[in-house]
């Protein structure tokens, strides 16, 4: 379609379904639309827990390749930091699930694609929007 903009794909790093096939999704979507931008919002662990599996860092470290060569703008969250921030500010010897994060991760991926979402004068379109945020090419995790 001549009106295609793009894409923006939600996915998690750490797994093997959001690492291993939101990859080969990325790279098929490249593939078959060349000119249109992908956006990707992506939730990843960055520091080894507790709770995380023993290919957790080897899934984002191969995620994070696909990223910077198909991806051309990247919203990283890293869920262990959250999760440090989100006990230091609630009483900290409750325990927490998870999914008690998703209401702080939720907002910051709305916000971030608000300006193509709502109707404004600025940020109308993505290219646009993808070049005000990322001065260049290897400029694209943010």
């Amino acid at each position: 379609s001549p009106s295609l903009q793009g894409f923006h794909m939600t996915h998690t790093l750490g797994g093997g379904t959001g690492a291993g096939l939101g990859s080969l999704i990325l790279e098929h979507l490249k593939d078959l639309y060349p000119k249109s931008l992908t956006m990707t919002s992506s939730v990843c662990s960055l520091l080894p827990s507790e709770q995380s599996c023993d290919f957790e860092v080897y899934n984002n470290l191969l995620s994070f390749a696909y990223l910077k060569r198909f991806a051309d703008v990247c919203f990283v969250i890293d869920n262990s930091a959250l999760a440090k921030v989100y006990k230091a500010a609630t009483a900290p010897e409750s325990v927490h699930a998870i999914g008690d994060l998703n209401p702080l991760i939720c907002p910051m991926f709305a916000d971030a694609t608000a300006p193509l979402r709502l109707p404004s004068a600025i940020n109308s379109n993505l290219r646009a929007y993808t070049a005000q945020m990322c001065l260049g090419p290897s400029v694209k995790f943010l």
